[in-house]
Formats: C-alpha cells, structure tokens, sequence
C-alpha cells in the first residue's frame, strides 16, 4: 500500500490462481525430483464424477508482507474492476461476483471466447483512503470446441434402403444459440464421388442437417465416406461416417451417438433401434412388416488395437448389467471399460431369409491427469498460525481445464473420518491457507495433506504428499489464549466476507478442538 506522502508499499496484493491460459494448455508438464525424506504416496486414480465442460471461475487474492508500522483497526475495503480486449467494461457486482472482497467469482458465461481479460483488484484501509494497493490479473479465455455427431453412421445397409443420416445430434458445450451450419462431402474408396441409386452424382457439397438418400451399392459392399462439418461461426468440427452399401434391403440399425468421453467409473449406456425409412422398391417393402419379419439384434464390440483397451466378453454379467446383449439397450457396469482404451461397439440386425445389417461406434474412455504432484510450504508450522502455500503442479491432461480439491487428515487420528476437506472442486491449483489442526504428538504431530486433481469431464487422479509437521499453538497464559480466540472469531469473519465459508467453518471447527486441549472448553459458535 502507498501511503499519501509516498512512503514505501507496506502490503503487497497476490492473485494466487485463474484458469490454465491458451498457451498454458499446450505446455508440457515439468518433472520435479522429489527431496530428501519426502514422501510421496499415489492413491488410486478416479474417474466417477461426470462434469459439464465449463466451469465457474474464482479468483482468489491474498494479502501479505504487512508492515509492521501500518496499522489496520478499521478493516479493508476492496473493489475488482475489470475490461476486456474489446474495451467493454466488465459489471461486476456484489451479489454476482463478490465485487467487493477479496474472492471474485465469475460465473460460467459472464466470459466471451477468444477474448482478453484484464482485472485489477483495489484495496484501501477503512477511513484512511490513502493507505491504498492494487494488483492486475490478465487472462486470455479460450473457446469450447463443438463436437460433431453423426446418428445413423457406421451402418451396412442395402442399396434399396433409404439412408438417414443426422447431424442435428452435433453438441456446443457452450450452449451458444447460434444454429449450426453444416457441410457434408461423401467420397468413394477410389476418390470419386458418391452415387445415388439412379445412377447420378451426388452434390460435390450438401447443407441439410439430415441427409436421406438412396446409394449404389454391390454384392461384396461399396464403402461410402461420408465427412461432416459442423461450425458455428470461426468455431467447427469435423467428423467422418462410413457407410457399407450392399444390394438388397437388410434391416437397417442405428446407435445413438455418446456425445465426449466415457469416465471409466460411470456405466456406458448404448441405445439402438432399427430404421423404419421406407425402402426403394414396393416388394421391398412390403417384406420389412408382418410379425414374421421381426427383427432380431445383437451387439459386440472389438478393443481397438494401438490403445489401452482390453477385450471385454458382453456375455458375462459381470461386464454386462443389461439382461441381455440381444436387445436394443446395451448396459456395461462401472469399470467394465479400461481406462484410456478405446472400443468399437456394433449392433448387428438380423430379419429371417434377409442379409444382416449393421451399425457401429466408437467409444473413448477417459484417463486421469497425470504427472503431476503436491508441494506444500512450509514442511513444519502451527495449527490456525502457519499459512501454507499447496501447489497442485505439473499434471498433464488433454481434457482442460483442470480443477482441484484440497484435503488433509491426522495421522494416528480418527480411523472413521477418512479426510477433511480443505476446499471445494475449483480451478484454483495453488491455495494459501492454514490447517485447522495440528498433529498428535505421540505420531511426532504429522498431517497428511492431498488434492484430487480432475479434468473436464471430472475423472481424478489422487496425490498425497509426505507428511509435514503442524504442532498445536502454545500458551504461556490464560491471556493468552484469550486473545488467541479473538483472532480466530476475527480471521473467521474475515473469510465469510471474503466468501471463502468453508475455509471459515475449518478455522472455528480446528480452534474450538485444540483450546479443549488446551483447557478452554467453552463452544465457539461462528454466527451465519
């Protein structure tokens, strides 16, 4: 802080934490060596939780480097302002964005793609206006990348058979409404292009969001490439469907299109159906009804090879948690599905004294962050006193942004309480904070800390980092201890203005344990 007459800073404002930049994302982890006597323990990796792509942005700031002759008994009052590259200012509120402490909060969509950032937090002493600091953050935001979808592809169909192809399926995570734009292209294995039934070309280029065609086919199948691109604005994607087309009119299957990744923890649920477009000939057509012509189907599915994925037998109901692979819902168990591996399903459609038709998709099953550790400074301090910086640094993932949770526990502490939890799921990979507390001193007052590191789509990866020291604060009196209290109910209100409740509830929670230690055993209750 600057005072008036231009005396030197006596607080310094941090930004601890903001979202991985655009260049941040294409950036290589760095491997760290681990120091003498650290202990490092990787818990097993997680991925049960699906998450929405996007995520609500918090900034959190800290002050530090107080000097010592600047006093502060009125408090502080803060301000974030904000503009972007375009030169809009931001309206950051109190009720929205928590304008006016010392954590902003940025809702998911308050942030235009493919656009810059530039925020500055202000901070002033409370009737002493020229006691004032500031500190600016920029940040560059990225755009959600569509996903085009195509229902109806991966098919072996007959020539007499009407293909439908959909591309209404495609999905923008960013919910922009803005209607897709779609382009499809369809090529032969010799490069030319497709035909029609008829005999004509088909249009070097087509727009409709569905597709319903008639194809040349042949005994031994013709191979058909279709390539879809779907685009919003400067925003698209592309994807590739192959169709087989033999002569005849087999029943003709569709699979719904799983829109991103499969969590390996999550079940994977495929839904198919048969077409009932009509066929191009009337004797067709009329031998696709009757109760005679009932369709049987049954699916399968192949690891494909290059990847992490191991053969999986939809016979057994220890993969399968439908009753049957014969229906048009197949239903895998959580885990069935390896981790990294990708899977290409098929449903086959069978009609008695008609060739079988088929269609087919390809499953990608997430992995975890990787490469990453925690480092925690400082190694040793005191319960509720100590800040600590935790640094969730160098994981790797393609699947950004990355999101962590911080948690701690006692060793030699309560078997039944498994971890407490120092943080809510948040981008924020570095926190500073203090332990609420301290360890047993028969197991040399060790706390063991950890994050839960996770991707977009919320599979984890779980690090514990070695044990360090947090001893119980020390009285010399009853006075002590008093004023002790005092600061724990005054940082306790300055963490629920700041938004930061959880981090409050810690502080009260940790101080009311280790003063019944200490002989205090009145209840400290943290008013809402």
């Amino acid at each position: 802080m600057q005072q008036g007459n231009g005396a030197k800073e006596s607080r310094k404002l941090l930004v601890t934490q903001h979202a991985p930049s655009k260049r941040q994302r294409s950036a290589t982890a760095e491997r760290h060596d681990l120091s003498q006597g650290e202990e490092v323990v990787h818990a097993q990796a997680s991925c049960e939780t699906e998450r929405t792509a996007q995520r609500e942005l918090t900034i959190l700031a800290v002050i530090g480097e107080v000097q010592a002759d600047c006093t502060n008994t009125g408090g502080m009052e803060f301000e974030w302002v904000g503009s972007s590259s375009a030169g809009k200012t931001m309206q950051l509120t109190a009720d929205t964005n928590r304008a006016h402490t010392l954590t902003l909060r940025l809702p998911t969509g308050s942030l235009a793609p493919r656009t810059s950032y530039t925020l500055e937090l202000m901070a002033h002493m409370v009737n002493a206006d020229h006691v004032r600091a500031s500190t600016q953050l920029a940040l560059y935001v990225d755009e959600e990348p569509l996903q085009a979808l195509v229902r109806g592809g991966g098919a072996s169909i007959g020539e007499e058979n009407l293909l439908v192809l959909d591309a209404s399926v495609s999905y923008d995570p960013a919910s922009d409404p803005a209607p897709f734009v779609f382009d499809w292209q369809c090529t032969l294995n010799s490069g030319d292009r497709c035909r029609q039934l008829d005999g004509t070309l088909l249009p070097s280029s087509l727009t409709e969001p569905s597709l319903e065609i008639f194809l040349q086919g042949e005994e031994a199948g013709r191979e058909h490439t279709f390539k879809l691109t779907a685009s919003k604005g400067p925003r698209s994607s592309v994807a590739y469907s192959t169709v087989i087309v033999t002569k005849g009119a087999p029943p003709v299957p569709v699979i719904t299109p799983v829109a991103g990744k499969l969590n390996a923890g999550n079940k994977l649920t495929l839904q198919g159906s048969v077409s009932t477009a009509p066929a191009a000939s009337p004797a067709s057509n009329s031998s696709s009804s009757g109760a005679s012509q009932e369709v049987s189907l049954l699916w399968s599915v192949d690891a494909v090879a290059g990847t992490s994925a191991e053969e999986v037998d939809l016979n057994s109901e220890e993969v399968r948690a439908s009753a049957t692979r014969g229906g048009a819902t197949l239903v895998l168990h959580p885990g069935a599905l390896s981790e990294g591996g990708r899977y290409l399903f098929r449903l086959d459609a069978e009609r008695q004294g008609d060739a079988t038709g088929s269609a087919s998709m390809e499953v990608v099953v997430n992995s975890p962050p990787r490469t990453g550790r925690l480092e925690v400074s400082p190694a040793e301090g005191a319960a509720l006193q100590t800040i600590f910086t935790l640094n969730a640094s160098g994981w790797v993932d393609e699947d950004l942004p990355l999101a962590a949770a911080f948690s701690y526990r006692v060793i030699g502490g309560n078997s039944s309480v498994e971890r407490v939890s120092l943080s809510s799921v948040s981008p924020q990979l570095v926190v500073e904070m203090t332990l609420p507390e301290g360890g047993l001193e028969e197991y040399g007052s060790l706390v063991e800390v950890s994050v839960r590191v996770e991707d977009r789509y919320g599979c984890a990866a779980s690090l514990e980092a070695r044990n360090i020291t947090v001893q119980a604060p020390t009285f010399d009196n009853e006075d002590a201890k008093l004023d002790y209290v005092d600061s724990v109910m005054d940082e306790s209100e300055a963490l629920l203005a700041n938004g930061r409740a959880a981090e409050a509830v810690n502080s009260v929670t940790g101080s009311a344990s280790l003063l019944a230690t200490s002989g205090i055993k009145d209840v400290l209750l943290l008013e809402p």
